[in-house]
């Protein structure tokens, strides 16, 4: 993979949904959960989307063995995923 790729997803978002855990909208094939929510969630779609743009494991895209994070993240290891990097304020005091 070539590390100098960006990924710009732009959509309707007014927020999160309100509903915890986050999970998908939709069936998708390489979701091994069990929990489909009842409230529409476009951000899970728009991070989604932004993998396969960026071409992560895509010979895979579409199936179970879709994995577009396998190439950094081993079996075993931990992860600390930090939302909200970004902001929208341009108040920096």
């Amino acid at each position: 993979m070539k590390s100098n790729l960006v990924a710009v997803i732009k959509g309707n978002v007014d927020g999160y949904p309100t509903k915890q855990p986050y999970h998908p909208s939709a069936w998708y094939p390489e979701y091994r959960g069990s929990i489909i929510s009842s409230e529409f969630n476009v951000v899970y779609d728009m991070v989604r989307n932004s993998f396969a743009y960026l071409g992560l494991d895509i010979d895979k895209y579409g199936t179970k063995k879709w994995n577009p994070l396998s190439f950094l993240i081993n079996p075993g290891h931990i992860v600390f995923i930090k939302p909200n990097l970004i902001s929208q304020s341009t108040d920096y005091d």
